[in-house]
């Protein structure tokens, strides 16, 4: 088919025609370049001196933009034929204007130019992307194994690169300019096209090779095309491979950062990658971080020890990330903002730095002897010119760098990059002061109430935190572990005397020196007033002058308890000790009973009622219309019980509350009633945010009202004492209860 008009040129680039190759090779050297079979030598002459190179841009331009709905392959076959046509045009034009050496190389020259041209590049652009997205795809799946489309795709492959070798040509079309800015304005699109099944894991080994087995496929692609910039576009591509990365990991960075210090390699490579991309590098990861703390960590259902345990992690992992500290400060105060309103986090962090070995604290600040400085008292000091600043500014003047620009305003460099984990946590209190206040009060809580206190070990924490405290600040504290020692030495010298029924421990303190212990004095049993006043009289004839004050309420018994032919050894409290020791008497007591014989408030013998209930040798019973506590008759599982008391140790630190909180979890107590019957007629069931409605119903506006983690411990304690079910977060009554 010849089309010689434009009319005709005109139907056949807005209709759907098929053409078969010749027809098509026909229509290209006819009606795109103007040189038909009948072409004379004048005809050729206009074309080479540029006369018809605006009718052919023209003609090209509408032909290009006709195909630009049309499949990849369709494309590359039409291209593939019009490059065959090219190349009989230049060789017709040389026929026909023998004798002139640059006849050749100006035909390409009109051709190149009219490609070139304002009407035709956009729409060959759009075609060229087609075409190497598809030679990237029929390359990925010529590699697939065990495929029966292999050879095909192969062979499609070998095609496009038949097409751009063509192109790229620097003694015909010379294009290799617009292929390579093509690769690169679409180098994002090819990245992910690359293996695309493979996925970025920071919690697996060796994020490099991960990203080498994602994209290698890209670069060996590169290489076969054999482009002359090479090198620039595969250097480009690194970099964007680079980028990638960073943009992919939002599901797996939160969880490294968790599982650091396993994943320190793949973290120091995300910091490595993440400056070369400046503000916009850090402001990506940041953000990440941000958004999986505020989703996973910062919520009710989150325990504070597991809180404090992400924020060390935080603290030492994007050190690495970002060694400016920037990012460390900025993401560990969201945290730190948080965990500052739980009623439970400065006994918590106490707890962490002195228990959990696994931070490796010890270890570093053995290593890091500075002392703890307040951010405050940095405010307002020039730290560039502090000694060993400027000492290490001058031995390092090569490797300095300047804070980066998200730094705030008129922060300490030093104080920033100086602090470690030990600081960050301390920080959180917002002064040293408080940390060793609350250190102190819970240092005197573990001498008093463990049976067997480890003085050496407390005495080695004590020698690491004099490295960051002043003597002054810890001195109370050494007196106190003086006070354990010397206690033991006592309780030795008075035990050789056995003057006392049972081994009677005393903690004998300084008072001055110890925080203020809160106690209830109460009637004890005779028992235990018999060793108390022996064990008395023996320590003023040991040290003159001197006498002892008990404090009732604090510390523990060791005893062994039988019910029902079941011996169990147990450590309790001496409140819990003294209301079992009442029911060797009778077997059923009212509380109020109670009450009147140790003189204690109601809350605090029902507390010790419950316990033992909870064990099983206690069961809550109606005398009189008052509540009371009998023996239990039947034989005691000793198993079970030896289980809850192994879940109470591990619970202990976990589920300790500040007064406050006791205080509010007993005074909903005085509804229980009403509760429970609430519960009892809801066939299904009751959840504690509903509770929490009513709670705030009667509360007095003044006072602090319960929250939701105060109704859920109420309900967990009847669910303990087998008053209450739950079910998917629903609570029930349990039917022997019910009545």
């Amino acid at each position: 088919m010849e089309c010689s008009s434009e009319e005709d040129m005109h139907l056949t680039s807005h209709d759907d025609i098929n053409f078969d190759p010749e027809n098509l090779f026909n229509y290209y050297i006819s009606c795109l370049f103007c040189t038909p079979p009948t072409i004379t030598p004048s005809d050729a002459r206009n074309i080479l001196s540029g006369s018809n190179t605006e009718l052919i841009s023209e003609k090209l331009a509408n032909y290009l933009h006709s195909l630009i709905d049309e499949e990849p392959l369709t494309i590359l076959e039409r291209f593939i034929i019009m490059l065959d046509a090219m190349e009989y045009c230049v060789n017709e034009v040389c026929q026909l204007v023998p004798g002139d050496i640059t006849t050749e190389k100006t035909m390409w020259g009109v051709i190149r130019g009219a490609l070139k041209s304002f009407p035709c590049c956009s729409a060959l652009s759009t075609l060229m992307e087609k075409i190497l997205i598809l030679s990237f795809y029929a390359r990925n799946q010529a590699k697939q194994k065990d495929s029966p489309t292999n050879g095909i795709y192969l062979e499609m492959y070998k095609l496009t690169l038949l097409l751009f070798s063509a192109f790229s040509n620097k003694e015909t079309l010379r294009m290799e300019d617009v292929i390579s800015k093509i690769i690169l304005n679409c180098a994002d699109d090819f990245i992910r096209m690359s293996n695309s099944h493979k996925k970025m894991n920071l919690l697996k080994k060796n994020i490099v090779k991960q990203l080498a087995r994602k994209t290698g496929p890209i670069f060996s692609w590169l290489t076969e095309l054999e482009l002359s910039n090479e090198m620039e576009v595969k250097s480009f591509y690194q970099v964007r491979t680079e980028y990638f990365l960073l943009t992919n990991i939002s599901d797996t960075i939160f969880d490294a950062i968790i599982a650091y210090p396993e994943t320190g390699n793949n973290i120091k490579v995300i910091g490595k990658f993440m400056s070369k991309f400046g503000v916009q590098g850090r402001e990506m990861i940041s953000k990440c971080i941000i958004e999986s703390i505020n989703k996973q960590l910062l919520h009710v259902g989150v325990s504070t020890d597991v809180i404090l345990r992400v924020y060390a992690s935080c603290v030492e992992s994007i050190k690495i990330l970002d060694n400016t500290c920037v990012m460390m400060h900025r993401i560990c105060k969201i945290i730190k903002d948080y965990i500052k309103k739980r009623p439970d986090t400065v006994r918590s962090i106490v707890n962490y730095l002195i228990n959990d070995s696994a931070s490796d604290w010890h270890t570093k600040t053995q290593q890091n002897s500075a002392m703890i400085v307040d951010e405050e008292d940095m405010a307002q000091v020039n730290d560039e010119f502090l000694p060993s600043i400027e000492e290490n500014t001058i031995k390092h003047w090569k490797e300095w760098n300047p804070d980066p620009p998200d730094a705030p305003p008129g922060d300490s460099r030093f104080y920033r990059q100086s602090a470690d984990l030990f600081n960050m946590l301390v920080s959180i209190y917002g002064s040293k002061e408080l940390f060793v206040k609350e250190y102190r009060q819970l240092l005197a809580e573990r001498l008093i109430e463990e049976e067997y206190a480890d003085i050496e070990a407390e005495k080695g924490y004590l020698e690491l935190m004099k490295r960051r405290f002043t003597d002054g600040e810890l001195q109370n504290c050494e007196v106190m572990l003086k006070d354990i020692k010397d206690s033991r030495h006592t309780d030795v010298k008075l035990e050789e005397k056995d003057t006392v029924k049972f081994t009677t421990q005393v903690r004998v303190i300084s008072k001055h020196f110890w925080p203020k212990i809160e106690y209830t004095s109460f009637e004890l049993p005779e028992i235990f007033k018999d060793s108390i006043d022996k064990y008395k009289k023996s320590f003023e004839e040991f040290r003159a002058s001197r006498t002892l004050t008990y404090y009732n309420t604090s510390g523990m018994v060791v005893m062994n308890v039988e019910l029902n032919g079941v011996n169990i050894d147990m450590s309790v409290t001496i409140i819990q000790a003294c209301v079992l020791l009442i029911y060797l008497e009778k077997e059923s007591y009212k509380v109020s009973e109670l009450v009147d014989i140790l003189k204690l408030p109601r809350n605090t013998v029902k507390k010790a009622c419950e316990y033992w209930t909870c064990l099983g040798y206690l069961l809550p019973t109606e005398i009189n219309d008052d509540d009371g506590y009998s023996i239990v008759k039947t034989p005691i599982n000793s198993e079970k019980v030896r289980k809850l008391l192994s879940n109470q140790d591990q619970e202990s630190d976990e589920e300790e509350t500040n007064t406050d909180d006791c205080t509010i979890i007993d005074s909903l107590e005085q509804y229980w009633n009403y509760t429970r019957n609430l519960i009892a007629n809801s066939s299904d069931g009751i959840k504690p945010e509903r509770l929490l409605q009513l709670y705030k119903m009667f509360n007095s506006p003044s006072k602090r009202g319960p929250s939701l983690d105060h109704v859920v411990m109420l309900l967990q304690r009847k669910i303990k004492q087998n008053i209450l079910s739950v079910e998917n977060g629903v609570y029930f009554v349990v039917k022997d209860n019910q009545t």
